[in-house]
């Protein structure tokens, strides 16, 4: 910037170093200009294009003259146009100098318009051999670019030709590796239904085993219904229950007998009446009630005595009975299955027939006729009401409930089978199987006298190959039969019975 800046400084004078020594030939157009077309103008050159403003002094007369050639008109108005206006103030310090590089580079602006504007009028008088040579030159340039194209064109077709080949070898390959895909996926399409059907008949074949499974499961669980010895009680649990009744039955007999008032001389009892009630408690306490309706001195101990073997008997009937209607016809049937079958098998008939046999009902209603049978027989008159009071009711309602629940708990039992056990009225006594309750002293009671009846209820432990009769720990075994601990028999001398 600074050679243009001096260059078009007013007080510019170049040094005989700064002008280049040039020959006559140089000082034509073709030394300064360069090759037609090539000279960038104003608005086609950049910023990094070099434009030929500090030219040597004697090429400044030629453009002096171009300036000379133009008109006046057009040279006022381009300066008119194009020079902004001066301001005149003066301007002092650094300030001035960007002022007059403003100034300077506003008339450069100017000068390279005026100059381009000769160097186009300048075209316009070029002569006709000078076009003829330019356009020579630039059919030369047609002809090379024309022969660049060429080339350019066949490098593209050889390269379109190999870039096809190799496409088409690639294709040939893909087509080849598509039919080898197809016949892969019919192969495996085939072994897919192969495999469908083989699932299928694996499926099939599953669910016959399942079912088949089913069925044996079924016959297995009904077999082993049969065949299994696990009970459900224990020993001890029946053992436990039976002690219960037996007490449930002494309290309810013995607040009976003593809480009744008894007449002295009352009617005398229907034969019906006294034969009913010594089916149930023997003859021998019938006659020993019999006997003390007339006496002074009335001993309810007798009557307590009677209603406990009646209670005994009754809830005996209800633990054994199979059921009300067909009783003897479940006894036949089992009684045979029993001597053929294993102990299992027959103890799990016994056990599903209980289970499913008809219920019998309340056996309270039963236990009061016969109670009132026993009370009756003893002097008692029930007045009008002809029932035993409430409380005595539910006494009984007790009573008979417990022997249910017996019942039930002893048909659960399969590994062997338990069956009550009574002594009857007038069996002789037996002091390795019977104990006499009321024995004063051990010598009272002797061997082979007759007994009035049991006071509790005692049950036998039968097994298949042996039967079993507890009666104390140490299992002392007696005729095949054990006795069980704490289970008791009455037994009283028959002359105190006597009527």
């Amino acid at each position: 910037m600074e050679w243009l800046t001096s260059f078009l400084s007013p007080t510019f004078a170049p040094k005989e170093s700064e002008v280049p020594k040039q020959d006559d030939e140089q000082t034509q157009d073709s030394d300064f200009w360069p090759d037609e077309g090539n000279t960038p103008t104003i608005a086609e050159a950049g910023p990094s294009t070099k434009i030929p403003l500090a030219v040597p002094f004697p090429q400044v007369s030629r453009w002096d003259n171009a300036l000379r050639s133009t008109p006046a008109t057009t040279v006022q108005q381009v300066a008119t146009n194009s020079q902004p206006p001066v301001d005149d103030r003066p301007i002092t310090g650094p300030f001035a100098l960007m002022s007059q590089a403003t100034q300077l580079m506003k008339s450069a602006t100017l000068k390279i318009g005026l100059l381009e504007d000769g160097k186009a009028q300048e075209d316009k008088d070029e002569t006709p051999r000078a076009t003829i040579e330019r356009l020579k030159r630039e059919n030369e340039k047609a002809k090379r670019d024309l022969a660049d194209n060429v080339a350019a064109s066949q490098r593209v077709q050889v390269d379109f030709d190999t870039y096809r080949t190799c496409t088409e070898q690639k294709l040939l390959t893909v087509k080849d590796d598509l039919r080898l895909a197809e016949a892969q996926y019919n192969q495996i399409q085939q072994e897919l239904l192969v495999a469908k059907e083989e699932i299928q008949r694996a499926e099939a074949q599953h669910e016959r085993t399942r079912n088949s499974l089913k069925e044996r499961t079924k016959e297995l669980r009904s077999a082993n219904l049969f065949l299994s010895q696990a009970d459900s009680l224990s020993s001890a649990d029946i053992i436990a229950m039976v002690n219960t009744l037996n007490a449930e039955i002494l309290q309810g007999a013995a607040v009976l007998a003593d809480s009744l008032e008894y007449a002295r001389g009352g009617p005398t009892p229907t034969a019906e009446a006294v034969g009913a009630t010594q089916m149930l408690i023997g003859e021998d306490l019938v006659q020993a009630l019999l006997a003390q309706r007339d006496q002074e001195e009335f001993d309810p101990t007798v009557v307590q005595l009677a209603l406990q073997v009646c209670l005994v008997h009754c809830c005996n009937s209800v633990i054994e009975t199979w059921t009300i209607r067909e009783d003897a016809a479940f006894k036949e049937v089992y009684t045979s299955i029993y001597r053929q079958e294993k102990q299992a098998i027959a103890g799990r008939w016994r056990s599903i027939t209980q289970r499913h046999a008809p219920k019998a009902g309340s056996p309270v209603n039963w236990f009061a006729q016969c109670t009132m049978g026993v009370l009756l027989l003893a002097g008692w008159s029930p007045g009008d009401s002809k029932v035993l009071p409430g409380r005595f009711q539910n006494r009984l309602v007790i009573i008979g409930t417990q022997a249910q629940r017996l019942r039930t708990a002893i048909g659960e039992v399969i590994s062997m089978d338990i069956k009550p056990y009574i002594y009857p009225s007038g069996a002789s006594f037996n002091p390795m199987n019977m104990e006499d309750t009321y024995r004063e002293t051990a010598d009272e009671t002797k061997v082979g006298q007759r007994i009035a009846g049991s006071t509790e209820l005692v049950y036998a432990a039968i097994f298949k190959d042996e039967q079993f009769f507890v009666r104390d720990p140490n299992r002392r075994k007696i005729e095949n039969q054990k006795v069980i601990p704490s289970f008791k028999n009455i037994y009283h001398p028959g002359q105190k019975f006597e009527a």
